[in-house]
């Protein structure tokens, strides 16, 4: 497209304007040009000097995650909540992008009534794994290196939805992040602050899905 309009103006300018017509032609060139190289970095696009072609910087990657217990946007399982018996629900993912060395999960309701409150930080989880089984139980670290860190109740691994009664319906997002990294470098109980930052620079892509509760 930048080229096309510049030949477009080249050529008329050449035919009505001459010389000053060429000025004209430098002076939108170095804009478009600019312009257009503003854009692919802005959009992760190099470009083949060759040809002038966009080439992708990174594969197109479709990683997902999701639970087999409730479906993206559905009512999360009383059995996963401070209402039941609060285990930690089971969890699948897939599509994770090459050069994946770990994973990690963060669980959100930012519907909480002092603002986003985590219930599941989890991270160093293997590559090799595509899952997690429901019920981890509040240990430190499983056998694989999994590491589950402090939420906002102040407990080691899951503590499930447990809305005020009456403040209406929450949404928990579980977000997933692919990262280059094996280890991140913490110990277990980490903070969810402490995890988004030693997480920084290093994730290679993230999915997500949420489930509702109301009490």
């Amino acid at each position: 497209m930048c080229i096309r309009k510049l030949l477009v103006i080249y050529k008329w300018s050449v035919l009505f304007v001459g010389k000053i017509g060429l000025l004209l032609v430098f002076s939108v060139a170095v804009k478009e040009i600019t312009s257009f190289y503003i854009y692919a970095e802005n959009n992760n696009i190099i470009i083949d000097d060759s040809t002038f072609l966009q080439i992708s910087k990174k594969e197109v990657v479709h990683m997902e995650i999701r639970s087999p217990a409730f479906r993206n946007g559905e009512r999360i399982p009383e059995k996963y909540t401070c209402s039941g018996e609060d285990v930690s629900p089971p969890l699948e993912w897939s599509g994770a992008p090459e050069g994946t060395r770990s994973f990690v999960i963060i669980v959100d309701d930012p519907d909480a009534p002092g603002g986003t409150f985590n219930h599941w930080v989890i991270y160093d989880i293997p590559a090799q794994r595509n899952s997690l089984p429901e019920n981890l139980g509040r240990v430190r670290q499983l056998p694989d290196g999994t590491k589950q860190g402090t939420n906002d109740f102040g407990r080691t691994g899951w503590s499930g939805p447990c809305p005020p009664v009456g403040h209406g319906t929450h949404r928990y997002i579980f977000k997933l992040k692919a990262l280059s990294v094996e280890n991140i470098g913490l110990k277990p109980e980490a903070s969810k602050s402490d995890v988004i930052k030693a997480i920084e620079g290093k994730v290679l892509a993230e999915a997500e899905f949420y489930g509702t509760y109301s009490r």
